[in-house]
């Protein structure tokens, strides 16, 4: 059984993404939580979309049967389970039957076969999402992405890479032999998600100099440099570079990274360059659309009329020749000019350049004095002359070089150094430090772990002022009438506090 599906129309823009070495990538490559990530995307993305699937029924229940989702490995007894009712239950629902059903995502959980589905009735007017494939959502959601995670962090040792965060906390490291300070980021560009992926910065005793320019602008968004140093605790540890600019307060960041968003201009630029419909004889006429600096295949054009590109080239190479004669007879003809040119004594073989149409081996064959003049020109500093090993083979890979932290190299079995810092404890502080620091709930006198607020700077833990409220109905600061509704959250509070009993986890028990 086939499904019918209809490509819908391309998009004016297509968002071309290569690789890159940027603070993004990274993130998506090597991530601290990769669990929670996944179930993060599917109760997002996925949770409550209907799919049209081929299983194989492997055992059946009363109210649920275990499935093999087509494509499958031959490993797992199963790999997805579907819930069903006496109404919804599909035809020929048996097991060793091979059906398509229609279901509803409902659940998804650290393995493939904790996938759940929800049957959908068979005359429902719910229409599956085809783009949905068992297929692409076993790439996505791979057991092994945490192990992937690990090896594929190899590649970033010594990367460097930008982005746009504000300094949430600053703790000095004055015991560290190496550092100086460590940084607690909120990273706001690009989008990242610093509940699952937290961001940890050092600085070492060198950049020191920098942290008058943080403390200034504590509050300011600023554009880092940093490099990977380690992922530790499922945070992310980068070492400070530099500081590429300031920002207001008035920033706002993009969602998306610029490059995804095409603006009006590239929409129209694109319209304007496209070929017309109405090709005639195998070739595309576009529209004269000039660029600013002059069209660089104007000459060609006019010297060589309506030819292709590549005959173009050709002619060029060689001008004795006609472009639309045979390949046979260009290989003779090429023969006999060099033929020509060895009874006069040779000429040097200029290096083919890279960028032209390769021409087949098996039609021009190189003379011996071809070849011994073309050795002569491919210099051994040429990188374009050099066998390209695979990124991805560390036995034939050299060390990351320098030029690499300009997007030029990866080092997939660098020489990670253990790092030699640790994240600095918050020290324990004095009864007036905790107070001052709204650390103490004004109605029980005793620390919090659930900090909220109400009628301004007053702080309370959360269960004190909400038992105070259902008791008597009014505020603790103003004694007017108030409801629970009128409780602040304090998430910033929250957060420090919690690190800080982390810290001193004796502090806890005692007011």
């Amino acid at each position: 059984m086939i499904n019918n599906y209809q490509q819908a129309p391309s998009p004016d823009v297509n968002c071309i993404l290569p690789f890159n070495w940027s603070f993004e990538e990274y993130i998506r490559q090597c991530p601290v939580n990769t669990h929670k990530m996944q179930m993060k995307l599917f109760e997002q993305k996925l949770k409550g979309k209907v799919i049209l699937w081929c299983a194989l029924i492997v055992s059946d229940y009363n109210s649920q049967a275990q499935l093999k989702l087509f494509p499958f490995d031959e490993q797992p007894q199963y790999n997805g389970i579907l819930r069903y009712t006496p109404e919804t239950k599909p035809e020929d629902c048996k097991p060793g039957k091979q059906i398509w059903i229609t279901a509803r995502m409902i659940k998804m959980g650290r393995l493939l076969s904790d996938l759940e589905l929800e049957a959908i009735p068979k005359g429902s007017p719910i229409k599956p999402d085809l783009t949905i494939t068992y297929a692409r959502v076993k790439e996505i959601f791979n057991p092994q992405a945490k192990d992937l995670a690990d090896w594929m962090y190899q590649f970033w040792a010594n990367a460097q890479f930008s982005f746009i965060a504000k300094v949430t906390m600053l703790n000095e490291m004055q015991e560290d032999e190496n550092y100086c300070a460590q940084l607690t980021l909120e990273v706001i560009q690009p989008y990242h998600d610093n509940e699952y992926e937290p961001v940890f910065m050092f600085l070492t005793k060198a950049d020191i100099s920098f942290l008058p320019d943080i403390t200034v602008h504590e509050s300011n968004p600023l554009e880092f440099t940093a490099r990977p140093l380690s992922r530790q605790d499922k945070h992310h540890w980068f070492t400070f570079v530099k500081i590429n600019q300031v920002f207001n307060k008035e920033f706002k960041p993009q969602i998306l990274p610029f490059n995804q968003i095409p603006s009006v201009a590239q929409v129209q630029q694109q319209k304007q360059t496209k070929p017309q419909s109405n090709n005639q004889g195998g070739q595309s006429k576009w529209q004269n659309v000039e660029p600013a600096g002059g069209n660089p295949m104007g000459q060609m054009q006019n010297q060589f009329g309506a030819m292709s590109v590549n005959q173009a080239m050709f002619q060029g190479m060689n001008p004795g020749m006609n472009p639309n004669m045979g390949m046979a007879n260009v290989a003779i003809q090429q023969s006999l000019a060099q033929q020509g040119m060895n009874q006069m004594g040779g000429m040097p073989n200029v290096p083919q350049n890279q960028f032209m149409p390769q021409v087949n081996q098996a039609q021009f064959q190189q003379t011996a004095f071809q070849q011994q003049q073309q050795q002569q020109f491919q210099s051994p500093q040429n990188p374009f002359n050099q066998p390209q090993q695979s990124p991805f083979n560390p036995a034939q890979q050299s060390q990351f070089n320098q030029a690499g932290q300009m997007g030029r190299g990866v080092n997939p079995a660098p020489q990670l150094q253990p790092p030699v810092v640790a994240i600095p404890k918050m020290k324990l502080l004095t009864a007036a430090e905790e107070a001052a620091k709204h650390y103490i709930c004004e109605l029980s006198n005793s620390i919090m772990t659930d900090p909220v607020s109400m009628d301004g700077p007053h702080y309370y833990q959360r269960s004190e002022l909400m038992a105070y409220i259902q008791d008597q109905g009014l505020s603790p600061v103003t004694y007017e009438a108030t409801t629970i509704s009128d409780i602040k959250e304090e998430p910033a509070l929250k957060k420090e506090l919690e690190q800080y009993l982390r810290d001193n986890p004796t502090r806890k028990n005692k007011k």
